[in-house]
This record gives structure tokens, C-alpha cells and sequence, in this order.
């Protein structure tokens, strides 16, 4: 288990009173765990070259790198906001295939936080794909909010 200092939605920092525990990603969609919308999960990734990929990566990932696969059950439309807290392709594929991302970009005033992934999606069950990553471990946070007009 890791140290429980964690981000909250604003990139302000929150130490929770129990350590949270280490989810493994999975090497195959069909063993995928569920991860909660709205919270701060860390994740152990694992060799690229174990893994079997639901889609193919926006991204080719170098052959020494680690990924790995979660689900999400989205609970109800709009924007989902992925904060990764290291460098790793995103992608998020849904029942229709992968959801192109509404926008990508370092949060903003965020330092603790290296990357953030906006996708516009509806009520149900996706599957996160994480590649490229040269981290082993890397903190997912997720967020829920209303669907943006652009």
C-alpha cells in the first residue's frame, strides 16, 4: 500500500487517514477491475509486452514501457476528466470504440499532476487503456462534471 497524500479534484492536497490500496491493472479486458468515477487511485502498471490491448493506442508505446487496462462505470453523461500523475498515453474506449478526447494538457496550476485527458461521454461501462508509461506506478484521479459547449 502507498502513502495516502492524495489530490483532490482542485490539485490541492488531502492526506486520507488510511493508506489506500495498490490496484493492478489488468492485462486482458476481460480482467479489468472497476474503478470508481470521482476518485484518486494508485495503479500498478504493468510490461507493455504482457498486455493484450482493446484498442489500438492514439500512440505507439516503446516496447520497454508499462500500461494496463481498468474499467470505469460512468454513472451519467458528460465530461470525464482523467488526471494522470505521470506521463502514459490515455486512451477510453467505450462499446462503440475509442471516444476521441475533448481536450488533453497539463492542469493548469497543477504540479503535482502531469497530465489531464477531457472526453465527452454518456452513461456506462468503458475501459481505460494506459500505455507508454516509463513509471511502474502512476495515481489516476477521475472526475465527473457537466458537458462543456464549445
Amino acid at each position: 500500500m502507498l502513502l495516502a497524500i492524495l489530490l483532490a479534484s482542485n490539485c490541492t492536497l488531502v492526506v486520507e487517514p488510511t493508506p489506500l490500496r495498490t490496484v493492478a491493472t489488468a492485462p486482458r479486458r476481460a480482467f479489468a477491475p472497476a474503478i470508481g468515477v470521482g476518485t484518486h487511485v494508485p495503479l500498478r502498471l504493468r510490461p507493455m509486452k504482457a498486455l493484450t490491448l482493446v484498442a489500438t493506442p492514439g500512440r505507439a508505446a516503446a516496447a520497454d514501457s508499462f500500461g494496463g487496462l481498468v474499467t470505469l462505470d460512468v454513472p451519467s453523461g458528460g465530461r470525464l476528466v482523467v488526471r494522470l500523475s505521470n506521463r502514459a498515453y490515455v486512451d477510453l474506449v467505450g462499446t462503440a470504440g475509442v471516444i476521441t478526447s475533448a481536450s488533453h494538457g497539463r492542469p493548469a496550476g497543477c504540479t503535482t499532476m502531469h497530465k489531464e485527458v477531457h472526453f465527452d461521454v454518456t452513461a456506462g461501462r468503458y475501459v481505460l487503456q494506459l500505455t507508454g508509461s516509463f513509471d511502474r506506478y502512476v495515481y489516476l484521479f477521475s472526475t465527473l462534471t457537466e458537458p462543456k459547449n464549445t
